[in-house]
């Protein structure tokens, strides 16, 4: 069997997958790097715009948004409550063996 060997192509970096329910952004520009503290700088000029294009750039990004469906956000409530419920109940409970095991001990 012979080895193959030829060099390897570089491969391109694959776009992130989106998750469901969220977007994610799958490219970086060429100017951008990453700071120390992981914070991303563009080092090109900004050009400054007016308050309609403003807008409409804000306006063309939130149609890209993937919104959660009705039945999503309803279950995501109802397991917030349930959690909510569930930890304030264990919560509770921890505070009155606290309490009790302080007054056995202090009489």
């Amino acid at each position: 069997m012979r080895k193959n060997n030829s060099p390897k192509a570089p491969s391109k970096p694959k776009p992130k997958a989106k998750m469901a329910g969220h977007t994610a952004i799958a490219t970086k520009s060429p100017a951008a790097t990453a700071g120390e503290d992981g914070a991303v700088a563009d080092k090109s000029t900004h050009k400054k715009v007016g308050a309609a294009e403003f807008f409409r750039l804000t306006r063309a990004e939130i149609g890209r948004i993937t919104w959660p469906s009705r039945k999503e956000t309803t279950m995501t409530t109802v397991m917030v409550f349930v959690m909510v419920t569930i930890l304030s109940l264990f919560f509770f409970l921890v505070d009155q063996i606290l309490s009790y095991g302080i007054k056995v001990l202090l009489g």
